[in-house]
């Protein structure tokens, strides 16, 4: 099957403001409507702090999160357009390790109970399916599958209790089929998990509670999104479900158009594009029976898709709006899904690879294509307090509350050991309205009051500049 690339199946209706242009201004009830459609109970859930991880690399593409057992997040992308790299956050910053292979596609990070990571990826080279990992700060890459055509399109690792990689993958060679590899005392084995017609695309794979996998995926052949799981006895099964998405290759998007992950029953879950109607949707699966809703069908939305489950089994979603090149974040809480806007500066959120720390609280990397950057959104619940845990802190950056704001902003932030910092709260156009010099402070977690008593009623940005790194977070003042 030919590539297809991804602007040549671009929609035509783009809605941009064009660059220098004023934005119209924003009235209080256009306020009050922004923040009422972000949640059932008319307020936004959370409060999004946005860092730019690596500007300097072209970097963002490919792009694959986790969190290690500190808080800290761990992300690994394809940096210069060409080669693999690893960025690892803790309480100096960031760290990278560049380049650790060349000309990867397809890259799926996990890490161990030991927090090493492993890193599963397409080589371009070869066409083969390669895994990765780092012990005692060694590298070594090792080749999993091969084809006469090319193999590992679409690979997902995830790691078993015993710190064993498992990977679901793509075929596209002898056969289009949807693979399976797993190693297992030092040896890889490999099987098909379907060879129905053309099958395995934008796959993506989980372990259930018992270390079973199972793979979320397309079939070309059948228009559809399936289901395949494999049990004690190592036999696969599948089954179709949603029947009415369409083939998976015309949306022209190279990856990230389905998640799956399992509830606390072991059953699957799955949020997925459907191609068709251009929306997001959510599959869930219990007494045998499939159930799917959709959950945001605002224009065409549901690109890049990344699920989790939070510890009461309710899903979050991380997506990109392909009208509006933003990116979106969902959530389902008490009946209702949530849709918010993270980031919408520029074209972002392709790419996205979510998280859920300890509290339940939002990670999601993702790439801003217009300034070929990688960047990071951190997402805070409006009444939680993270004033005093620099592991939070030193990760979002900077949380600002309430929000909306009348009279007072609290900013919390973390100063960096070694940065002076600027506090900046601009408008929409880019305009200073309040600067605050905070590098005299001493380093670790900090808070601070600013009067919004002079501001006009409008959406504005409150920046945390240190050095090469400003943390952004978007705020509502009211009158």
């Amino acid at each position: 099957m030919p590539p297809i690339s991804e602007e040549d199946h671009m929609p035509q209706t783009i809605r941009r403001q064009e660059p220098g242009a004023h934005p119209a201004p924003i009235t209080l009830p256009a306020i009050l409507l922004l923040l009422a459609l972000s949640s059932p109970a008319f307020a936004q859930p959370f409060s999004w702090t946005v860092v730019n991880v690596d500007s300097t690399s072209l970097t963002g593409a490919y792009v694959s999160l986790a969190l290690g057992s500190d808080g800290y997040p761990r992300v690994a992308a394809l940096a210069f357009g060409s080669d693999l790299e690893y960025l690892t956050d803790s309480a100096g910053g960031w760290s990278t390790q560049y380049p650790l292979f060349a000309d990867p596609n397809y890259i799926s990070l996990a890490l161990d109970a030991n927090d090493d990571p492993g890193i599963s990826l397409f080589a371009n080279s070869d066409g083969t399916l390669r895994y990765g990992e780092r012990h005692a700060g060694v590298w070594s890459f090792k080749t999993v599958d091969t084809d006469p055509g090319a193999t590992g399109f679409f690979s997902s690792l995830a790691l078993d209790a015993a710190g064993n990689p498992r990977i679901g993958y793509h075929n596209e060679g002898s056969s289009y089929s949807l693979r399976y590899a797993e190693r297992n005392g030092g040896l890889w084995s490999t099987q098909n998990a379907d060879v129905a017609g053309q099958t395995g695309y934008q796959c993506q794979l989980a372990l259930n509670s018992n270390g079973f996998p199972g793979i979320s995926y397309y079939s070309y052949t059948a228009g559809c999104v399936k289901y395949a799981s494999r049990n004690n006895l190592g036999v696969w099964t599948t089954e179709v479900v949603d029947a009415t998405t369409g083939p998976p290759i015309t949306n022209g998007f190279p990856d990230h158009l389905t998640s799956i992950a399992f509830d606390s029953q072991g059953n699957p879950r799955i949020a997925y594009y459907d191609n068709v109607h251009g929306k997001l949707r959510y599959a869930s699966k219990s007494g045998g029976m499939w159930t799917k809703v959709t959950v945001d069908s605002a224009g065409n939305v549901g690109g890049y898709v990344s699920l989790r489950l939070d510890g009461s089994d309710e899903p979050y979603i991380s997506y990109y709006d392909i009208d509006q090149r933003d990116l979106k974040f969902s959530r389902h809480a008490q009946g209702a899904w949530s849709i918010e806007r993270v980031d919408s500066v520029g074209d972002v959120g392709r790419w996205t690879s979510l998280c859920l720390d300890a509290s339940g609280d939002p990670y999601i990397a993702y790439g801003d294509g217009t300034n070929g950057a990688l960047k990071l959104a951190y997402g805070t619940m409006m009444t939680a307090s993270v004033v005093g845990d620099p592991h939070r802190l030193a990760a979002a950056g900077l949380v600002c509350g309430p929000n909306p704001t009348r009279g007072v902003l609290h900013v919390r932030f973390a100063r960096s050991l070694d940065r002076l910092a600027v506090l900046e709260v601009v408008d929409l156009a880019g305009r200073r309205q309040t600067s605050i010099d905070v590098g005299a402070m001493a380093p670790g977690a900090r808070s601070l009051d600013i009067s919004t008593s002079a501001l006009r009623a409008g959406m504005y940005f409150v920046h945390l500049k240190q050095g090469p790194t400003d943390s952004v977070a978007r705020i509502a003042a009211l009158r």
